[in-house]
């Protein structure tokens, strides 16, 4: 008898735990699975949004402060990585090479940099005013490429990939500049996509599209997102010219935020009503007549040409 319950009652001991085991999972399960779903979703909280510019084009930049490098994708084909060095604030008379969004302003295979000692500037790519992609006589420079800031606000690149460069990006092309993270990013839009009278171009400055960028961001930082809110399109053939838009600092974002579902539009600047006020042209009105002004800071430049530039 003493045997045969030495070897019952491990057995018992066994089930009556699994009963236990099995008992408080199940009220756990209970206990969890009570939550009205309505409830759960209404507590989810989701990491901050980013904003997208869409690009029509085939191609746009992005140049990363950070890595020293700028990125060129281009649509359904390789990307291209280039080495580079901006601009360096404590240098005499640098600056910092600032982010935002911009495109390809004015090209020219040598330019001389009248504001630097007649420096020539090889296969020149305006960007932002007197500041712009461009490679330098010698190779000294060559080292900081990919590595630091050296430049006076300048993107420096090396002659070889600046040549390479320049043949592969036409005026009107997108660049972002970017300290590694901001609230406007760049994708490819799809070129069937229905150009929809909602879509937003990011056409040539003025004060009512400065205007809207800023207030469109500053819903971001205050968490108001939506899918509602109107896209933000560049058909990579519209220059919009010097300073170009902030694309806006992730730092500002809300670490977490709830989804909201209104877009409510807020701007600072009293002369724009809201956003269909007749100032705004849509992307397929402005894109059907796009034209480039004959100025030198918004066409191709001959070899040669003075200007106002940083090295």
């Amino acid at each position: 008898m003493t045997t045969l319950i030495s070897f019952i009652s491990p057995i018992l001991v066994t089930i009556f735990l699994g009963c236990g085991l099995f008992y408080t999972t199940e009220a756990s399960l209970r206990e969890i699975d009570s939550t009205p779903i309505s409830t759960k979703v209404s507590n989810l909280e989701f990491l901050p949004f980013r904003d997208t510019a869409f690009v029509f084009g085939d191609r746009y930049m992005v140049l990363d402060l950070k890595k020293q490098q700028v990125t060129l994708f281009v649509r359904d084909s390789a990307n291209r990585i280039f080495n580079i060095s901006s601009g360096n604030p404590y240098i005499s008379e640098g600056m910092e090479t600032p982010t935002g969004i911009f495109t390809i302003m004015s090209k020219s295979p040598l330019a001389i940099s009248k504001q630097f000692n007649d420096a020539k500037l090889h296969s020149w790519m305006g960007i932002n005013g007197n500041i712009g992609f461009h490679g330098l006589d010698g190779n000294g420079y060559y080292w900081n490429l990919g590595r630091r800031p050296s430049s006076h606000g300048c993107v420096r690149i090396s002659r070889e990939d600046g040549k390479k460069l320049y043949g592969l990006v036409p005026l009107g092309t997108p660049i972002f500049v970017t300290k590694g993270d901001h609230v406007i990013i760049p994708a490819f839009a799809s070129k069937n996509d229905v150009i929809s009278e909602n879509d937003f171009l990011l056409s040539k400055r003025t004060i009512e599209t400065i205007a809207y960028i800023n207030s469109r961001l500053e819903q971001f930082y205050q968490g108001n997102q939506s899918i509602a809110r109107p896209r933000l399109v560049m058909d990579g053939k519209t220059i919009i010219g010097t300073k170009g838009y902030s694309n806006g600092f992730a730092n500002k974002l809300p670490p977490y935020k709830k989804p909201s579902i209104v877009f409510p539009l807020s701007f600072s600047n009293a002369t724009v009503d809201n956003l269909w006020n007749t100032s705004f042209e849509t992307f397929a009105t402005i894109a059907s007549k796009v034209e480039q002004t004959d100025t030198t800071s918004q066409k191709d430049m001959k070899s040669d040409t003075v200007i106002n530039a940083r090295i």
